[in-house]
């Protein structure tokens, strides 16, 4: 009975542990999988630049530098509009209601205050967007860090991850199990 009671906590502190660290350990089986698919690219620098470790940085830099590229140019896109919606808010939202009375359904509508709440609103959260953005890249901060890592990890030490992971496959464990070898 004792038995049975620790191990339901015991599962039940690993599931908790588990999904505490989900993020970290979906890093870095992303970080994994991308250093697989970078793989060619990994070795194409290798085979140019002396150092594996610079070869690997390069390589990490050819996804990673177009994608901090895209964010940085969105993160600014994102920003002037926001401040663009801010400043010209009243003129948006008597644009809108002009091209909404245009409409047979709306003609008669009384439109104007509810417009300038609907600009209003957005404009708001136009405004927060650069503050979300930030307060994200703060929390995601630790499982980029396990990314880039286990990539730079699995593409310099590829050839002892693989030296390790052979003698594991199934097919060693089905030989195993029933006295044959292969």
């Amino acid at each position: 009975r004792r038995m049975l009671v620790t191990s339901l906590l015991f599962a039940v502190v690993l599931i908790l542990f588990l999904w505490m660290v989900r993020t970290v350990i979906i890093a870095g089986f992303l970080g994994a999988v991308v250093a697989a698919y970078l793989r060619p690219v990994y070795l194409w620098f290798r085979d140019r630049v002396p150092s594996k470790v610079v070869a690997a940085m390069v390589a990490i830099l050819f996804l990673i530098g177009p994608l901090i590229g895209l964010l940085v140019y969105s993160y600014v896109q994102i920003a002037d509009f926001a401040t663009y919606v801010a400043e010209h808010r009243d003129a948006i939202s008597t644009q809108i209601e002009l091209s909404l009375r245009k409409l047979p359904l709306l003609r008669d509508v009384e439109l104007h205050g509810k417009v300038g709440r609907w600009v209003a609103a957005a404009s708001n959260y136009g405004a927060s967007i650069p503050g979300i953005v930030r307060h994200a890249m703060s929390r995601v901060a630790v499982a980029s860090t396990i990314f880039l890592f286990t990539t730079f990890y699995v593409m310099v030490e590829w050839d002892s991850i693989v030296m390790f992971i052979r003698p594991l496959r199934v097919s060693n464990w089905k030989a195993n199990c029933t006295g044959s070898s292969t």
